[in-house]
């Protein structure tokens, strides 16, 4: 109960000082939450749940009263919650004693002396309270107010009738309905039956009160009315900017009377930057905008909300001012609007144009057109603009037609080098007319490209003379025009390619030629320029790659038609026979040789065929010796190719067939030694004599000659002594008795199938016999044994002696049957050969052992292919006589047979280093000293690409944009090429970006997330290359403001909205990001304020231009918007009928359709209002207008008014229902 009292007594001081406290009892009552109404202000206070009623309490007015009297009684339902409600007409109320007192609706009569009990039920629920009926008699009644005072006119004073009883007891009788209310005069006060005096007159009369035959009276003056409302108006709620406007405030008074008090009120402007107000009422804008004017007096204070537009028009000047135009031409005449403010503005396009004579001018009032005149007959007019009730005028003359233009035909020719083209003049005057003019005017042509005759029977006929562009002009008076014409090259009209129908071998080019035949029968290579076909690629290929347009490659035998195409012209096929593969080259082995006269040499010839195939063709070919004498080469089938030596000399050996040749030089040394024979073969002189040796050499070439003087003679034993000295050159003297053996040498050397020989002295018998061998490691040597007998007979004895050698490390000596006498050089050095039979030894025999000489060169490799551009190192190994070998590539000396194919190097450090120079095939060989090498076969194939360059490289790109990457082939000859077609393309992270393969947008990447990824480009599984490539965070494309054009009324408002599209295709509200502009602010403001901005503000008719800019202007866009001025249909609000649970909110909208169909958002506008504001409360407040708060259960009608125009919905509030549950601890 503490807590009820409180309340009460809060609510009972807030009601009073409101002045409604009989809104206490309904609130009260409300409470209950079962009937009358809702009690969310008092769930406000004491909790939201519901209430149950936990006994009931009837009341009395008063507990005793005197007979024939009556009072009020009240039942009252008490809640668990603390609160109550008035119960009284739904409970039943009986007394105990009806013979005492009667119930008379809610109050209960006294019929007799005695007490009663009252007894009230509700829902079985009860209540009981005594009351006593005395005996007293009424003496007198007392009329009073608890007001005093005159009574203005127009006001209501409440009056009280107080019974006072025979016993001193007094009791209000005001309400009993027994009790009769007069008024003295009428005419002046009047009273209901509650009491309630109306002042209707001035003057003064008295209130009466009249029960049980007594009456009580109160005299009450009625004054004049007083003030009790003011109203402010104004002729107009929207002020133009700069216009001053009278506001009236008109005093409401308490007799419903009103009059002008403008002047004696005290004048407020809520915001004085928009609009001041005087004291005298007299209102003052200084800028646009809503703003609140109040006028107050006595306390009372009344308001009017105004809209401060932009100025308004007051006057309108049109220009040009008296201007005079020829017929046929327009004038734009422009209206300039002066403002309210001072401030003026081109209304062109807002004014009605008017002209006082149309059949002399007519002026546009069109959208896109106002204020164009256009003059249509010679004379003057009137020219008017006017708007609003608002004109400007201007006089205007109209003059006859006259030449303004010449139109020259054809527009922008393009004729051919070399034809002609008709030109034609049409003037255009003043009036639209036309007239051929083509023979008046005077034709020029501004470059000598193009000549235009002027000949009366050509007049307008130019000719081409060169390719270019030239201005062709035709003058008359001041007046000309002009076309442009181009020249350009003569027109492709055939196309003729060459050879025709040619035939061509297996693996060879053909090179095609297009000529082109145009039309000024001029003609040029087009080979570059088309396109080339083959109807059988498998016989026959063309290309069509850059600076190898019309090569034909014949990869099979057969037939194939070639053709050339450009744009639509083709030429006649042309039929390429493809024939089996043709030798284009021989190449002769050895490539360079020498040998000694009287020597033979096996040349080898080698063809290279069409198809890079080779064969030995040495005995197909023709050979031939550029001299004969020197050199022969058999052309007979068994010993073709075999050259026979015939004296010294140097020879070129050719090799040919049909028509292909190769030759090598060919050297013919001197014959060489090969022997020597010495004579006598035998001699027998005595002791101190001597005998003359002759030595007789023996030459390659059979031929022979005395060269005693030339050897060196030696003596293998001391007992014979040979003589060098000039002049006795082999001469031997006898220095001691005795039979012997041996040697003399001669140390020359000669060279066959790439052998070292040596050759022997012959011996004879002597006291002393000498013996001295040179063999060369690897080698052998025969020797033989001749047996001397006693008779002087002698006997070859080689297979029955055995033979002994000093040192076998250095030379051994066979024993072997077939082989005795065979000795056989391992190591260097000198050892002793003898033969022994039996008892009988020879004399040793020195055998010198030189080191092993060169007898062969091996290329590694023996056969190799590269592509251009690349090396091979090639390596020569020296196979020498004891079959030992050594590289010795740094010794030889290296040759290629086709330089033009490939080279090697010769030079210190890159000896060995063969380059591919081009496609074809090259033999290499290594020379050193007399021994070559055989050929190695060296083919080099086309460039291929080695790496691959990604382009960009290392790039970044915005997210969802795409771009297209290139693959650039670095060959092996240092070449490159586009490839971006034949790679395989590939992402790292295909989540980041995809790169696509298919034919036509291959490399093309798209990028989908932010982050980094490789873009690679595979020709190979060790050719590849790759780009690094970053995706950043999408980027702005582009704005569109919506909506994308807007109507917007005269007054109001709309709000712009600005979205952004990025790169990825995402979408993001920029609205408060963009800084807003209108092309006419005028017409249009829109806000830039954060949080309003792109509200758009239509202040005067006009079409104007809304447009953002985003980042610094570096993206904008824009919308048409036109405002209008028509009037409200009707206003809707956002739902017809609406269900919220208790305690929830919902924002509503209020839309105008206007009577031009456009709709316009009013919820800031509208006043707003709930028919039961105990069940739902709706705001008015700037910024939350419309925001509706379900407070009971109940239903409730939302209403809007605008302008006299209103519409309502439904709104039901439903029990709340659990959210959530809270647990504690």
């Amino acid at each position: 109960m503490k807590k009820i009292f409180c309340i009460s007594i809060f609510l009972s001081m807030f009601f009073q000082s409101c002045m409604s406290w009989p809104l206490l009892t309904s609130l009260a009552g409300l409470a209950a939450g079962k009937r009358g109404g809702d009690s969310s202000f008092f769930h406000l206070l004491l909790g939201n749940s519901d209430p149950t009623i936990t006994r009931i309490e009837l009341s009395y007015q008063d507990s005793s009263i005197a007979n024939g009297t009556s009072t009020t009684l009240e039942v009252t339902a008490i809640f668990d919650n603390g609160t109550n409600q008035n119960i009284t007409d739904s409970t039943s109320i009986v007394p105990d004693s009806q013979s005492v007192v009667t119930i008379q609706g809610n109050r209960v009569r006294g019929i007799a002396s005695g007490s009663s009990i009252i007894k009230a039920e509700y829902n079985g629920l009860y209540s009981e309270q005594k009351i006593t009926v005395t005996p007293a008699t009424l003496n007198s009644i007392q009329v009073t107010s608890l007001e005093s005072g005159i009574l203005p006119k127009g006001t209501n004073r409440q009056f009280s009738a107080i019974g006072i009883f025979s016993d001193g007891s007094h009791q209000d009788i005001s309400n009993d309905p027994l009790i009769v209310w007069s008024s003295s005069n009428p005419d002046l006060v009047q009273v209901d039956d509650s009491g309630l005096a109306s002042g209707i007159n001035l003057g003064t009369a008295h209130i009466r009160a009249s029960f049980q035959s007594k009456q009580g009276a109160e005299e009450m003056t009625v004054g004049d009315a007083v003030l009790s409302q003011i109203q402010v108006t104004s002729n107009n709620p929207n002020i133009p900017l700069g216009k001053k406007q009278k506001l009236i405030a008109t005093g409401i008074y308490s007799d419903n009377s009103n009059r002008d008090i403008s002047s004696s009120v005290i004048w407020n402007s809520s915001n004085s930057t928009i609009a001041n107000i005087q004291n005298n009422g007299i209102l003052e804008t200084a800028d646009t905008g809503i703003v609140t004017i109040s006028a107050s007096s006595e306390n009372i204070i009344g308001s009017v909300k105004l809209i401060v537009t932009p100025a308004a028009l007051v006057s309108i000047s049109v220009s040009p001012t008296n201007s005079t135009v020829a017929k046929g031409l327009q004038e734009n005449f422009k209206a300039t609007g002066i403002f309210t403010d001072n401030s003026n503005s081109d209304i062109t396009d807002q004014v009605t144009w008017d002209s006082s004579n149309t059949d002399i001018l007519s002026i546009s009032n069109a959208s896109d057109s106002h204020g164009l005149a256009s003059t249509l007959n010679q004379g003057n007019v009137k020219v008017t603009a006017s708007i609003g009730g608002i004109q400007g005028s201007t006089d205007f003359t109209v003059t006859q037609a006259a030449l303004t233009s010449i139109e020259v035909s054809p527009v922008l020719p393009s004729i051919a080098k070399g034809l002609t083209q008709k030109f034609t003049a049409i003037g255009i005057f003043t009036d639209n007319s036309k007239k051929d003019i083509t023979d008046q005017v005077t034709w020029n042509s501004s470059s000598a490209i193009v000549s235009v005759s002027n000949l009366d029977d050509n007049k307008g006929l130019g000719k081409a003379h060169a390719v270019g562009d030239t201005t062709i002009t035709a003058t008359l008076g001041k007046v000309s025009g002009k076309t442009w014409l181009t020249v350009v090259p003569a027109v492709l009209t055939s196309i003729q390619i060459n050879p025709v129908n040619p035939s061509l071998a297996k693996g060879l080019t053909q090179k095609f030629s297009a000529t082109g035949i145009y039309s000024d029968n001029s003609n040029k290579d087009i080979t570059s320029a088309v396109t080339w076909f083959s109807s059988d690629s498998s016989i026959a290929t063309i290309s069509n790659a850059q600076k190898n347009q019309g090569n034909a490659y014949g990869a099979a035998t057969g037939a194939t038609d070639i053709k050339a195409t450009f744009g639509k012209v083709s030429s006649p096929v042309s039929t390429l026979s493809v024939t089996a593969a043709k030798l284009v080259e021989i190449q002769i082995t050895p490539a360079a040789a020498s040998k000694a006269k009287g020597l033979t040499e096996r040349f080898k010839a080698t063809g290279i065929f069409t198809d890079n195939s080779n064969s030995d063709i040495t005995n197909q070919v023709t050979w031939n010796s550029s001299n004969t004498d020197i050199l022969t080469v058999s052309n007979t089938n068994a010993k073709r190719g075999l050259g026979s030596t015939l004296k010294q000399g140097t020879v070129k050996v050719t090799a040919s067939m049909g028509g292909i040749e190769d030759s090598v030089d060919f050297t013919v040394t001197q014959a060489t030694l090969t022997s020597i024979e010495v004579s006598p073969t035998r001699a027998s002189i005595a002791k101190g004599m001597t005998q003359k040796f002759t030595a007789t050499g023996i030459f390659t070439d059979h031929s022979k000659k005395n060269i005693t003087e030339q050897v060196t003679w030696k003596s293998s034993s001391k007992a014979l002594s040979m003589l060098n000295a000039p002049g006795e050159e082999g001469t031997g003297k006898a220095i001691a008795v005795g039979k012997h053996y041996y040697y003399c040498n001669l140390r020359k050397t000669f060279r066959e199938n790439r052998y070292y020989r040596y050759s022997r002295n012959s011996y004879f018998n002597s006291n002393q016999s000498c013996k001295n061998i040179v063999l060369v490691k690897g080698l052998t040597e025969k020797f033989s044994a001749t047996g001397i007998y006693s008779d002087n007979s002698s006997k070859d004895i080689t297979s029955a002696v055995t033979w002994h050698s000093s040192n076998n490390s250095v030379a051994t000596i066979s024993n072997t049957k077939g082989y005795q006498g065979q000795a056989h050089g391992t190591g260097t050095g000198t050892v002793d050969i003898k033969a022994t039979l039996g008892n009988v030894s020879s004399q040793v025999s020195r055998l010198s052992v030189t080191a092993a000489e060169l007898i062969e060169i091996v290329l590694d490799p023996t056969s190799s292919h590269k592509a251009k551009g690349l090396t091979e190192n090639f390596k020569a190994t020296g196979v020498f006589t004891d079959n030992s070998t050594k590289d010795i590539t740094d010794q030889v000396t290296w040759k290629s047979s086709k330089t033009a194919y490939a080279k090697i190097s010769n030079a210190t450090g890159s000896k060995r280093v063969v380059n591919a120079i081009s496609k074809g095939t090259s033999h290499i060989s290594a020379t050193l000293g007399s021994i070559s090498s055989a050929n190695a076969t060296f083919q080099v194939t086309p460039a291929k690409v080695v790496s691959i360059e990604v382009i960009p490289n290392n790039i970044s790109f915005a997210k969802g944009n795409s771009y297209q990457f290139k693959a650039t082939g670095i060959y092996t000859d240092h070449s490159e090429a586009d490839i971006t077609e034949q790679v395989t393309w590939s992402s790292s992270n295909p989540k980041i970006a995809s790169v696509e393969n298919t034919f036509g947008s291959a490399g093309l990447v798209n990028t989908t997330n932010i982050g980094s990824t490789n873009i690679t480009a595979k020709l190979s599984d060790t050719v590849s290359g790759a780009s690094v490539l970053n995706v950043t965070p999408a980027l702005l494309r582009y704005i569109m403001i919506t909506p994308s054009y807007a109507g917007i009324e005269k007054g109001y408002t709309k709000q712009f909205s600005a979205i952004g599209t990025y790169s990825d295709q995402s979408t993001k509200d920029l609205t408060e990001d963009v800084t807003w502009f209108s092309s006419n602010p005028s017409s249009v403001v829109i806000e830039n304020t954060p949080g309003k901005k792109g509200l758009a503000f239509a202040s005067e008719l006009g079409e104007p231009d809304i447009t953002v800019f985003y980042d610094h202007h570096t993206q904008s866009s824009y919308t048409p918007v036109t405002v209008t001025e028509s009037g409200i249909v009707n206003i809707t609000i956002s739902l017809s009928s609406i269900s919220k649970t208790k305690g929830s909110t919902h924002q509503f909208k209020a839309t105008g359709k206007f009577e031009n169909g456009a709709e316009i958002d009013l919820t800031e506008l509208v006043t707003w209002s709930s028919s039961n504001p105990t069940v739902v409360s709706i705001s008015n407040v700037d910024d939350e207008r419309g925001l509706a708060t379900a407070l009971s259960v109940g239903s409730s009608k939302i209403s809007v008014d605008y302008n006299s125009i209103s519409s309502s919905i439904d709104f039901e509030v439903t029990p709340e229902i659990l959210a959530s549950i809270k647990t504690e601890p």
